[in-house]
Formats: structure tokens, sequence, C-alpha cells
């Protein structure tokens, strides 16, 4: 009789009151109601400062057909109500969506580890050992146990609270780091949001007119007060769920590096969940993939509508995307890559002792061999992989991860005029 690992499940909800208190909503109706409050905010807040616009400044063909010369289509008015603002409605879908993936993540990860305890595929270890990689983790720190099947429970109790408390403390500095991620982004906007365009048959001083004209238009631009403080206000609660959701996930690769020393991997060989009990963690990595292909995606409409030129503008965003990527892929990968092949052997020992050492042909009950002998095959045929990705998601992943190098590549290399550089520069 195996013994019962004890296990808390780590809680992302500690660092963020407002998803704590709403932890068991259907992630895809709070999708929905944040997307309406989000959307009334920001149409409100054009329309009270006379830049909503009207049906036909709703020009998304024709501004598509401009910015990539294709077809003949009349220069560009300087004229950019919130109706004919594609790209602030793009911004705004990703500020819905992120909320909702983020939302749906932590509600994922908060039942995965006791899912998995009850799935078998975590065990106490047979003796709790913290070597050299968890001195250099400092694991000890949060364990106060010496009971094998208690030391998880106890590891992750610790860090629930100490992230709780560090949170609560740190508060501010992450208030900030999101505001400055945000006014970066709105002098970006400010600099070169409408460069795309420009009219090229202009000079280089009707250029300049054109831009100043065209930002002096915008809904969320200086001279509209109100809807700058909308876009601003929208653009912040992004970035806010966004550096929580990568603490949280600096959090969970902490804990996905300590598990090795605290409890041992192994597969449900009943299959119950068609993934040999792993199901709980290849759910969380599937919202990990999507929110990376969405904010690749996005920077790389950044890149296309602002230009290169504005890199160091939003380089703080490209930079949590860089270093998140590797973060969140490499090292699970790392960590999980041998579960197969021990959970594979400890199963193909277990079933070979039923046989007491003998060959099959040397068993007293033949029958009972035969079907070990068939349990043995499905075994080594079997496909455990904790953070396997299908086909399609990692197209998509992958598109969205190679796209913004390629775009910056061929801006520079190849003088891609997705970003046109500015009059007079």
């Amino acid at each position: 009789m195996r013994t019962r690992l004890l296990v808390r499940d780590f809680d992302p909800f500690v660092v963020f009151q407002l998803f704590r208190h709403l932890r068991n909503v259907n992630s895809w109706l709070l999708s929905v109601l944040i997307g309406l409050v989000v959307a009334g905010v920001i149409s409100a807040a054009s329309a009270l400062s006379g830049s909503f616009g009207h049906v036909s400044d709703f020009q998304p063909v024709q501004d598509f057909q401009r910015l990539f010369s294709l077809g003949r289509t009349q220069p560009a008015v300087p004229e950019f109500p919130l109706i004919r603002d594609i790209t602030s409605w793009y911004l705004v879908f990703v500020v819905v969506a992120t909320c909702g993936i983020v939302h749906r993540q932590w509600q994922l990860m908060a039942r995965c580890l006791s899912g998995l305890a009850e799935n078998g595929v975590l065990r106490p270890k047979p003796v709790l050992t913290l070597g050299r990689r968890s001195r250099w983790l400092q694991v000890h720190r949060y364990v106060e146990t010496e009971r094998p099947q208690e030391a998880l429970n106890n590891f992750i109790g610790r860090i629930n609270d100490v992230l709780a408390a560090r949170v609560a403390r740190w508060a501010p500095v992450l208030a900030g780091i999101s505001a400055f991620l945000v006014l970066s982004l709105i002098i970006a906007d400010k600099e070169s949001l409408f460069h795309v365009l420009v009219p090229r048959a202009l000079t280089v001083s009707k250029q300049t007119e054109w831009l100043s004209s065209a930002y002096a238009s915008w809904w969320a631009s200086i001279d509209h007060p109100v809807g700058l403080i909308a876009y601003f206000v929208v653009a912040f609660v992004g970035a806010y769920v966004i550096v929580l959701q990568n603490l949280i996930g600096v959090a969970s690769v902490y804990i996905i590096a300590a598990l090795p020393d605290l409890a041992e991997f192994d597969a449900d060989w009943l299959n119950r969940d068609g993934h040999y009990g792993w199901k709980p963690v290849l759910r969380v990595f599937r919202t990990v993939y999507i929110s990376l292909s969405l904010h690749g995606l996005t920077i790389s409409i950044l890149l296309i509508v602002l230009g290169l030129q504005s890199f160091p503008w939003i380089f703080g965003l490209v930079a949590i995307w860089v270093v998140v990527v590797p973060l969140y892929i490499a090292v699970p990968w790392r960590l999980f890559r041998h579960v197969e092949d021990r959970a594979k052997q400890r199963r193909v020992d277990e079933l070979g002792a039923m046989l007491g050492g003998r060959d099959m042909d040397e068993s007293p009950n033949l029958a009972h061999a035969r079907v070990v002998a068939l349990e043995i095959e499905r075994t080594r045929r079997a496909r455990i992989r904790p953070v396997r990705v299908l086909v399609p998601e990692l197209s998509t992943f992958g598109i969205a991860v190679l796209l913004p190098l390629v775009l910056t590549a061929a801006q520079i290399w190849f003088s891609v005029r997705f970003g046109a550089v500015k009059p007079g520069a």
C-alpha cells in the first residue's frame, strides 16, 4: 500500500485581492464582464472629449491597404477618433484576454498539486534528503519537517505565506513598474503612433504637420485628457496583471525546480485522465503557451505600428517577454523530461517482481505471466509528457515567439516600411 502524499495547493490568488474574491467565478464570464466595463470606460471617455467618431471613420480595410501599400487608396486623413483606432481596440482585447487567461491559469494552478497527488503521480520520497540543488535553491528555509510525506505540504504552505507577505510589502513597487511600462508606451504613442499611415508623397515638413494633426485628433492624446486618463487606467490594469502573472510564474518555476527533492514522480497506469495522471500540469501549461503567444503577437504588432525607432520605449515589455519565454519553457522541460523513463522503469520493475524473477516460460501460472507481459509492453508504449504541446498549439506558439525577432531583423536588414523613420530624422 503506497503512502499518500500530503500536499496543499500553491495559491496564486494571494497576490491579487480582486481575483481572490472572484476565484470561483467562471473565467470566460469574468472576461466578458471586464470587457464590457473596459469598452464602456473608453467609449464614455472618448465621447466626453468629442473624439468617439462616426461610422464613416471606421476604415480598417483602407488603413490596412495604406499600411502595406496594397491597391489604390486615398491618402490617410489625419483624424483618429476611437472608432478608427484599431490598435487601441486590439490592446483593449489583449488586456481583457490577459485578465481572463491569468484568472483561468491561477484557477488551474490552485488545484494542480492536489490533483497530481490524487492521481498518484506525486509520491513521498522514501527518505527526505536535501542535496546540493536544494541548498542552492534554499529549499531548507521553507521545509520545517523531516517526514517525507509532509515535506511538500510544508514547503508549499511556507511559499504561500512568504509570497503573500512580500507582495503586500512590495505592492507600491509593482504598481510603479506597471505605471512605468504604461507611461513608456504612451510616450512611444506620441512619438511614433501614426508613422505607418503618413502619406509618403508629402514633403518632410508636410509629413511633420500631418503627424502633429493626427496625434492631436487621437482620442487618447494629451489634447484629450479624459481619453488619455482612460487609456492609462486600462493599460495600467493590463500591465499590473502581467507583472503579477510573471511574479507567480517565477514562483511556480521555483516550485517545479524544488519538486524533485520533495517528492517522487510517477504515472497513473490506469490512465484515468488520458495523460497518465499528468493532465493538471498539461492544462496549466496550455494557458502558459496561449499567454506567451498572445503577448508575442502583441509585441509584434507594436513593432509594426510604432516602428523600430520606438523600441527603447517598449523595451520593458519586450524584456519581460524575452526573459520569461525560456524560463517557462526550458526549466520545466528539463525537470520533467525524465518522468516518462523513470516511471516506466519503476513500473517494469514492479511487474517483473510479480513474476518472482522467473522467465515467462518458467512461471507456474502461464496465463498470469502473459497478462504481465502484455502490461509491460503497454508500459513501454506509453507516452508521458507533462509539458507536451499539441501540434496546432506548437505552430501558433512558434510563430508568436519568432515573429517579433523576424520583424525586428526585417526592419533592420531589409528596410521594411512597417514603421517609417521619423520625418527629418
